[in-house]
């Protein structure tokens, strides 16, 4: 792939994947630095991250200036991404599962996501659901996107639309699932390939 987001970077474990993976594809370690894109709301998680890919280029005798900083952003999944930023080919990562059932306050961005999708989201479907829909719209056509979900998306009332809509834009080429709870909060999780 030309370009990897993970819209949630976290502490980067996905994007240091994709780095290796972009290497044993046959990419420089300069060039693969250069076609991972990270964000996440919080600053710590994108200094973990920076840090993290930092140490990567340590590892492959770059020094840290070649990590481009531009790359890796403080900003929200949600609303655009940076412009900058070529459309990517492949989306990967864990977004959050939060959901409003439990009373939780959602940032703006997420109503507003879901109110652009009335016809895939219903008001309660989660936060994990909302990042699957817009990363989908983001990725580039003939891309993937690959996300770690919560296993209710499968049956979720409300997320009913958008499991409609992804059958037709974007089917599954492969898929990971566990009976097993391997997350501390106890959550059922599975992970689609899905084709743009």
């Amino acid at each position: 792939p030309s370009f990897v987001v993970d819209p949630t970077c976290g502490g980067g474990a996905f994007l240091l994947g994709s780095l290796d993976r972009l290497v044993a594809l046959g990419l420089t370690p300069v060039d693969a630095l250069g076609r991972v894109g990270g964000l996440d709301l919080s600053p710590g998680a994108v200094a973990s991250t920076k840090r993290a890919i930092e140490l990567w280029a340590a590892q492959h005798d770059l020094p840290t200036s070649a990590v481009d900083r531009n790359r890796l952003v403080v900003g929200d999944a949600l609303q655009p991404w940076p412009a900058a930023w070529p459309r990517p080919d492949l989306v990967i990562g864990n977004p959050p599962f939060a959901t409003p059932l439990k009373g939780r306050t959602f940032p703006r961005s997420a109503e507003l996501a879901r109110q652009e999708r009335p016809d895939l989201l219903g008001p309660y479907a989660d936060l994990a659901a909302l990042h699957l829909a817009v990363d989908v719209e983001r990725v580039r056509s003939g891309g993937r996107v690959c996300l770690v979900l919560p296993q209710s998306l499968l049956a979720g009332r409300d997320s009913a639309g958008l499991r409609s809509h992804l059958a037709e834009v974007a089917p599954p080429s492969a898929l990971w699932a566990t009976e097993e709870a391997v997350f501390d909060a106890g959550v059922r999780v599975w992970a689609p390939v899905l084709n743009v």
